[in-house]
């Protein structure tokens, strides 16, 4: 999932790789090709394994998939071929007369399995005497569906492939510079208090630095607290004083480490000077991969490779070592002092301009983003309605946003409140993500030629018109309203049980009726001969 969503931003970045000119432009476009394929057969798939985990497994089941193995394994296979030489002219941007040859023949193959699959599964219902939609075979039908859905998206991807001329253009930022200065962005309510906080942090450290302390041993006329407290500030939510302090572990690390570098090669001898150069490679590189690579030590591998090669290049001196040692004590001095002071001016800040905490704004993304799902749903079971709208990628952002905050909400000092139920969280989240994959199928499923926009197909129409079709959706959307209640969870933070767990909407079993709804529909589904166009 994660990987999936990140490809869309990397293709448009990489605009500055190129300017939008050249081969690797082509490669720009075949990619987003690629990325427009690989969100959906992601989507498909992922409802797939939740429609898999509900089978039952038994003999009938065992039955049916032995005799539809070989079909769905030789869909399988040569699905996997096209889509390894689809994404190798992706990659390539470019298309030759045997890779197109090859593509062609490839896509014959995947289009046959996938007749021979809907064939053979059509007559084992024939020979069982079972119309084409059955309550019993359900979830092997909506699996074989999903596996001739998948062959039907990849030879789509390779079909674009060979008219690589005519594909879309790559995807660019919204915007583009002008983006950057666009008055939505400046005008948020967020953006403003963080401006108006970094300003109060920059003048205050200004304030101190030019009257100076002897208290402290600070010199009048020193900007560098104000130069720290704006490298510092930064816009974190929930985990402020964390991030604070460890802020102060790498400013403080990076410039002891770098200062005892500096020390014991300050002679201007060209062997100090090369040692000197590889510290700082060294350095900067060990610290620099750390940035990049963990989430909870990125902060201070990023503070320590700045404030060490800082004080590493103080330049060498002929005198000795030991001349000076009062001095460069100051100095060490000075500069930790200085840290400490920026730091501690954020910190109050933060406290007595504090936003709403983590938490509370986690439980605010939870529900914009269980609301939308919800909304999403009323649209596309209205009757009313015949257009289609994908909905898919704005909960993703809020679901993405939601997970976000939740990270943070775990760092943020919970005192007296109970911990941060993080497992659970996380539990939450990836229900959403389900929940999310499984609204993009359905949006797939009614949209004609899977146009976001477009008219829904006459068999969602048609269905629509069965009476007994509005129960299921009338359950759904009401187990849904119940369950919004219990996110209440996250900002439930006494150690006392919630309330609201013994209401009788929670409390009640919607199991029976869904299946009485769902066999009521499909008897009437039947009867009109919903399901038959397609086949």
């Amino acid at each position: 999932q994660e990987l999936s969503n990140t490809l869309e931003g990397h293709i448009a970045h990489s605009w500055w790789e190129c300017f939008g000119l050249g081969q690797w432009q082509q490669i720009r476009i075949t990619l987003t090709a690629f990325d427009k394929f690989s969100l959906r057969a992601f989507d498909m798939l992922s409802g797939t394994k939740t429609s898999c985990v509900a089978l039952d497994w038994g003999p009938r089941h065992q039955e049916i998939m032995e005799a539809l193995r070989p079909h769905v394994d030789c869909c399988i296979t040569t699905s996997q071929t096209l889509l390894s030489q689809s994404l190798r002219a992706a990659c390539d941007g470019d298309l030759d007369e045997a890779e197109e040859d090859q593509m062609k023949e490839a896509i014959k193959e995947v289009l046959q399995a996938r007749s021979s699959l809907t064939l053979a599964f059509l007559k084992l219902k024939k020979q069982a005497q079972l119309p084409v939609v059955s309550e019993a075979e359900l979830l092997e039908h909506v699996f074989c569906l999903a596996v001739c859905s998948f062959c039907t998206q990849v030879t789509n991807f390779a079909q674009e492939l060979l008219q690589i001329d005519s594909l879309p253009p790559a995807r660019e930022l919204p915007g583009g510079l002008m983006a950057v200065f666009a008055p939505s962005s400046f005008l948020e309510k967020a953006h403003l208090l963080f401006v108006f906080k970094g300003m109060l942090a920059v003048l205050l450290g200004f304030t101190v630095g030019y009257c100076g302390s002897g208290v402290l041993g600070l010199s009048p006329y020193d900007a560098s607290i104000a130069c720290t407290a704006s490298l510092l500030f930064s816009a974190a939510a929930g985990s402020a004083i964390v991030k604070n302090l460890q802020r102060v572990q790498g400013v403080v690390l990076g410039i002891v480490c770098g200062q005892l570098l500096h020390r014991m090669f300050i002679s201007c001898a060209w062997y100090n000077s090369l040692v000197i150069s590889g510290s700082l490679l060294l350095w900067t590189t060990i610290n620099t991969f750390i940035y990049y690579n963990s989430a909870s030590y990125a902060t201070i591998g990023c503070l320590l490779a700045a404030f060490g090669a800082q004080k590493m290049l103080g330049g060498c001196h002929s005198a000795s070592a030991g001349s000076d040692t009062d001095a460069h004590l100051l100095l060490v001095y000075s500069s930790i002092m200085t840290t400490v002071i920026a730091v501690a001016l954020i910190m109050g800040i933060d406290v007595l301009l504090c936003q709403t905490r983590a938490s509370d704004l986690t439980y605010t993304a939870l529900l914009d983003a269980w609301h939308s799902i919800l909304e999403a749903l009323d649209h596309n079971f209205d009757p009313s309605v015949r257009e289609t709208r994908y909905h898919k990628q704005e909960v993703l952002t809020k679901i993405v946003a939601a997970e976000g905050l939740g990270a943070e909400a775990s760092l943020e000092p919970r005192l007296y409140r109970t911990a941060w139920p993080e497992a659970t969280f996380n539990q939450t989240v990836k229900y959403l993500y389900s929940l999310r994959s499984n609204l993009a199928n359905m949006e797939y499923g009614i949209a004609h030629e899977h146009d976001n926009g477009g008219r829904k197909t006459e068999v969602a129409l048609q269905i629509e018109k069965i009476e007994t079709f509005h129960r299921l959706p009338q359950l759904l959307v009401q187990k849904m309203r119940a369950l919004e209640v219990l996110l209440g969870f996250f900002v439930h933070e006494k150690e006392t049980p919630m309330p609201e767990f013994d209401t009788p909407e929670i409390t009640k079993e919607y199991r029976k009726e869904e299946q009485a709804a769902k066999r009521a529909f499909l008897i009437g589904a039947v009867k009109v001969k919903a399901f038959y166009q397609d086949e």
